[in-house]
């Protein structure tokens, strides 16, 4: 082992995991500066002098890279932190409660902002409808969006506030549901949401930074340290007020919404432009909408539903414009497609552009339902599968309700890894947790997370893959490989430690598994206390 001068972190008598394939494992390792400098066995740094080294040891404890997580929507997932949850209602009825009960401590006139409402798990079966809220919140405006946030509630003011009456035409790519009287019955579909959104009281900025503060911490705890990030613009600007003020202490890529393509084409803006925590990725495209409120675009209906085919929120021929404009101008195009047809449409899209400007990390998000022939396609055309495990556990019962046999082709895991496409994983946070344990427990199980219920088994992944797809493969897509993933001198030292390893466990206990430090570029920031009282 070569010295150098100044003071370092030396590890060792740990179990470190490097998923660096040339040296899998190691006992001890050196931090210095921000990186990881040296990589080795305990009896590599025997007569290293305790002057030299600050000595940490691990006592037989796991260490991985920590995790990136390749989806989420941080500014909403802070804001989720204090919003209404409804998620793991079994009833309308329990629904109504939980909102009354969170309207009688909001002041009259504040906005009721939720989520996590999803009618198919309700035992009563009963469509959520503005004169309910209307009944117990008739003060307070409400945006309530269901759990997989391609539908919104609201109530008779929330309607009023947004303008929205019998004579207000559907917006492009989305719908306001209506009863046979023509009347908006509170529910908007798609991208009808955002008539809501646009007059939907804000917080204030110092609320925003506290909920950015407990949003970060929350990554910390979960050993996360990298994100890619789909929030809206004006959260994006918040985000680099935030980083201004107080610095992120977290690396985030920003995918910007299509609707601004214009601009970063004018401002010659390109994938990659920022710093070192915050920077711009690419831009974001909606292909379709959710499995859950069947809307994702299919090639055949919905079981119960011969007339539904999903909904296409950006045509075919409009998706092949705005990625040939993004892409040959330098933009990553990251892409949201659930159902079958939306997949391939996109890779139609994709097929469009010339191999020179297919090197940019041009990925589809979710990737839930894809033909056989298609998932070849994207691996051929270098497309990154940028996938969701927790979705499959959370929606094995919606899967065979609504598409049927076809769920075979839901969630190929992996057939996705065999057939060469690079795999990036994430939560969709604050849609599922945002916790890589849980997904890295599906992608092995593919398991409901009470056991009961389980989809195709031979879709399985290994638990280096797992682990890989919240680490290297995040790393990959974000285009950070040479910067994180990997345990590997020269690498950014992005660590957690774990008390257990998700190598051994009980492949049903994985998600039970808790951080006890993370380090971002160097610096502990969760655990120090555990770390530097051993």
């Amino acid at each position: 082992m070569t010295r150098q001068s100044g003071t370092k972190l030396l590890f060792h008598s740990g179990r470190i995991r490097t998923l660096d394939p040339s040296v899998p494992a190691a006992q001890a390792m050196v931090i210095d500066g921000g990186r990881i400098t040296w990589t080795g066995m305990n009896r590599d740094i025997l007569g290293v002098s305790v002057d030299e080294y600050r000595m940490i040891n691990l006592s037989g404890m796991t260490v991985l890279p920590s995790f990136g997580d390749a989806h989420v929507h941080f500014a909403f997932f802070a804001q989720s932190l204090s919003n209404l949850d409804l998620d793991g209602c079994t009833s309308y009825r329990e629904v109504l409660q939980r909102v009354k009960k969170y309207v009688a401590k909001l002041p009259k006139g504040a906005w009721i902002v939720g989520k996590g409402w999803s009618k198919d798990r309700w035992s009563d079966g009963r469509t959520p409808h503005k004169k309910d809220l209307d009944r117990i919140a008739p003060d307070n405006p409400a945006l309530i969006l269901s759990k997989d946030e391609h539908l919104l509630w609201t109530n008779s003011l929330g309607l009023k506030k947004a303008g929205i009456d019998a004579a207000t035409p559907d917006p492009a790519g989305g719908k306001i549901d209506r009863d046979v009287n023509g009347e908006a019955t509170g529910i908007l579909i798609e991208n009808a949401a955002s008539l809501i959104h646009r007059v939907a009281g804000k917080p204030s900025k110092r609320d925003t930074f506290r909920m950015i503060d407990e949003a970060i911490s929350h990554c910390h705890r979960a050993g996360v340290t990298s994100l890619g990030n789909f929030d809206d613009i004006d959260n994006f600007g918040l985000l680099q007020d935030y980083h201004n003020r107080k610095g992120l202490k977290l690396r985030i890529r920003q995918y910007i919404p299509v609707r601004f393509l214009d601009e970063m084409l004018a401002l010659k803006l390109r994938s990659g432009f920022g710093g070192a925590c915050l920077s711009i990725a690419g831009t974001k495209i909606f292909a379709d909408g959710a499995l859950g409120s069947q809307t994702a675009l299919m090639f055949e209906p919905y079981r119960k539903n011969k007339n539904n085919y999903g909904m296409e929120t950006t045509s075919d021929k409009e998706m092949k414009r705005l990625v040939r404009a993004a892409a040959s101008n330098g933009i990553a195009c990251a892409v949201h497609a659930i159902g079958d047809r939306a997949n391939h449409q996109v890779l139609n899209a994709f097929e469009s552009i010339s191999r020179r400007h297919r090197k940019l990390r041009h990925r589809i998000e979710h990737v839930q339902i894809i033909r056989t022939d298609d998932l070849r396609r994207l691996a051929g055309l270098d497309i990154i599968a940028s996938v969701q495990p927790s979705h499959c556990s959370s929606d094995i019962d919606l899967m065979k309700k609504h598409w049927g046999n076809r769920a075979k082709n839901a969630y190929p895991f992996r057939n996705l890894i065999d057939s060469g496409a690079h795999v990036a994983f994430g939560s969709d946070a604050p849609i599922e947790k945002l916790d890589p344990f849980i997904g890295i427990q599906s992608a092995v199980t593919r398991r409901s997370f009470d056991g009961t219920m389980s989809h195709q088994l031979g879709q399985r992944l290994s638990r280096v893959e797992a682990v890989a797809g919240f680490s290297s493969g995040v790393a990959y897509a974000l285009g950070d490989e040479n910067l994180f993933g990997t345990i590997t001198p020269g690498k950014s030292a992005d660590i957690v430690i774990l008390e257990q390893d998700p190598f051994d466990v009980k492949p049903d206990r994985l998600k039970d598994i808790e951080v006890l430090a993370t380090f971002f570029e160097g610096r502990c920031v969760y655990g120090k206390e555990f770390i530097y009282n051993r």
